[in-house]
């Protein structure tokens, strides 16, 4: 008569865990690049922008301008009272 052994394997599920991690990360990645690509303009022209033929006219007034400083300098300075020295 023959002998049979049962041998139980358990997997923890960690190849699965590690390949789904793989997976978001990988995902995360291709939509970051597509992101930069719509959003940063990688693929647009710089600066060959068509001109048109209505110029621009920007009319800004400057504030009025403040009265010069006369150079001279007003500073009252008090000190305070000496008080009278105790007796020893």
């Amino acid at each position: 008569m023959r002998e049979v052994r049962e041998v139980h394997h358990t997997d923890s599920g960690g190849g699965t865990a590690m390949g789904m991690m793989l997976g978001i990360v990988l995902v995360v990645a291709v939509l970051a690049v597509a992101a930069f690509f719509l959003f940063n303009g990688a693929f647009r022209s710089s600066g060959n922008t068509p001109q048109t033929n209505s110029p621009t006219n920007i009319q800004v007034n400057p504030p009025p301008q403040a009265p010069a400083p006369s150079g001279k300098v007003d500073v009252n300075v008090n000190p305070p009272a000496q008080s009278a020295p105790s007796k020893p």
